[in-house]
Order: C-alpha cells, then sequence, then structure tokens
C-alpha cells in the first residue's frame, strides 16, 4: 500500500513536473549516465555479463 502511494505521488509530481519544464535535466542525466556506465564497464569495475553469471 506505501509502494502505490509513493509511486501514484511520484507519477504526478513527474507529470506535473514536464509539463511545466523541459525534459533537459532527465536528458543530461542519462546522458553522464551513460558515459559513467561506459568508463566503468571498460575499466573492469562493472561487468557486462553480470546477470548472465548470477544466479
Amino acid at each position: 500500500m506505501v509502494a502505490f502511494v509513493v509511486g501514484y505521488a511520484v507519477i504526478a509530481w513527474f507529470m506535473k513536473f514536464i509539463s511545466t519544464k523541459s525534459f533537459m535535466p532527465f536528458v543530461w542525466y542519462r546522458i553522464a549516465l551513460g558515459i559513467v556506465i561506459i568508463v566503468l564497464v571498460s575499466v573492469g569495475v562493472l561487468s557486462p555479463h553480470a546477470a548472465e553469471s548470477g544466479g
């Protein structure tokens, strides 16, 4: 029940946010996150096959 209320509140807030503001903060966040993940995979901190070996 708590997850439903929190999820509903976040979705309502996000819909209000995107109707009044730009998507650019989210675009930059996703680009930065993608670069960080690519770097971590390149230097060996993250494994691109980690999900396959787990479990």
